[in-house]
């Protein structure tokens, strides 16, 4: 889907808008995995919530993932702020389906 792994290797970083979550989206979600970290996952599309998506509260969604020769992964126990002040939903007047909000579906 991304192409070669030669092409993975020279990207530093990847801001990508997710839209599926199926067996290609897991494909794709390993094969992202072996060259980057997952940095920010800026928030899922709360018009796309659904319960058919878990442990997805959504099929669409937005991340940041750096390459792994760029930085290295804090180990240290830590707890972010969730949902991130920063990440807006995509439709204000919509219900919310983001990780740590109590309106999922």
């Amino acid at each position: 889907m991304l192409g070669a792994d030669g092409v993975l290797e020279r990207t530093d970083q990847l801001a990508m808008d997710i839209h599926r979550a199926d067996k290609q989206f897991l494909a794709m979600v390993r094969n992202l995995n072996r060259t980057f970290h997952l940095v920010h996952l800026y928030y899922y599309n709360n018009q796309a919530c659904s319960d058919r998506c878990r442990p997805l509260p959504a099929w669409a969604c937005q991340a940041l993932v750096a390459n792994k020769h760029i930085g290295m992964l804090n180990t240290r126990r830590w707890t972010p702020a969730l949902p991130h002040p920063l990440d807006t939903p995509v439709h204000p007047q919509g219900g919310g389906c983001q990780v740590g909000d109590t309106n999922q579906p």
